[in-house]
């Protein structure tokens, strides 16, 4: 596979290269992923507080100012958990559950984040939410 695939050591030294230089935030409890470096010091937006609404927050705010907030279309840390399932254990879920679905557009954000939330909601146990 690794002559297939040409991976001589040149490429392996290019990937370490990138891995050691990747930024993983967490919050100082260490189970939640800041979705980018400098989300957790963005502003919050009480989504409950805006029902009932029959569009999205860009729509309602602008782009310029929703990308002044915490509020998300779909959240990247919420795929990469539906991605990787076996590499984090329920309190890594459950604690970027709770923190990243009420900032989540689930309503008029991406299509594809409630099917996500869905399956992740089964996987911490919460079928009614899925």
């Amino acid at each position: 596979m690794t002559e297939r695939l040409a991976l001589t050591s040149e490429v392996f030294d290019h990937w370490r290269h990138i891995i050691d230089r990747l930024y993983i935030g967490r919050a100082p409890d260490g189970k939640v992923f800041e979705q980018f470096e400098g989300y957790f010091t963005r502003r919050d937006v009480d989504l409950a507080a805006l029902e009932p609404r029959d569009r999205s927050v860009q729509t309602m705010l602008g782009i310029k100012a929703t990308n002044e907030t915490q509020v998300l279309k779909q959240p990247d840390v919420m795929m990469l958990l539906y991605l990787l399932p076996n590499e984090f254990d329920e309190a890594i879920m459950r604690a970027n559950w709770d923190y990243y679905t009420p900032r989540t557009d689930l309503t008029h954000g991406s299509s594809l984040a409630p099917g996500i939330h869905a399956v992740l909601a089964s996987r911490i146990n919460d079928p009614e939410m899925a």
